[in-house]
């Protein structure tokens, strides 16, 4: 079982196993409220609250000047069990994001193994051309009328071309299997 699917198991079982008095009702009386990164929190009783899926309400001040309520239209979590929620759902999130990732190495690898196949198969259509090349310039220089071959310098001069052509045209091959 995956990591993070673990870590939200246990999330789900912190949530479960927690106090009842980690869920707080709709309402908390607090002294403050603190804003950070990921959210609001208020202190209360010496502790600190988090309103999940919610934002925190002011209601107004509690007769006798006690503190302020604040009311949360979501559930009222104590710190630690935000913590331990938000890092459940951290671990949940970084898991998907890491199979993601993974299909993305897979495709590109797959991608990878394909033009290398097409890089062969090009490789093999060069070298098929470049087989035909040679085989036509060489028909071509088989047929020099023999009155041609008959003077000496043109015979040598033809052979000279000839092997100077075709050894132009298995230069340009690639060799097999690739560069």
């Amino acid at each position: 079982m995956p990591l993070h699917r673990r870590l939200s198991a246990l999330c789900v079982a912190v949530l479960a196993g927690a106090p009842l008095g980690a869920f707080a009702q709709a309402a908390v009386i607090g002294v403050g409220r603190v804003k950070t990164d990921v959210g609001e929190f208020v202190t209360s009783g010496g502790r600190t609250w988090a309103c999940l899926g919610a934002a925190w309400r002011d209601e107004g001040s509690v007769s006798g000047g006690t503190g302020t309520r604040y009311s949360c239209a979501g559930s009222i979590l104590d710190s630690d069990t935000y913590t331990t929620v938000s890092v459940g759902r951290t671990a949940v999130a970084l898991g998907d994001l890491k199979a993601a990732l993974d299909g993305v190495a897979a495709s590109v690898a797959r991608n990878g193994d394909g033009v290398a196949a097409l890089r062969l198969w090009l490789e093999a259509q060069v070298q098929q051309s470049n087989q035909l090349l040679y085989e036509a310039i060489s028909a071509r220089f088989d047929a020099v009328p023999a009155r041609v071959l008959a003077n000496k310098a043109f015979k040598d001069a033809i052979a000279k071309l000839r092997e100077d052509v075709l050894a132009s045209v298995k230069a340009s091959a690639p060799p097999p299997g690739g560069r």
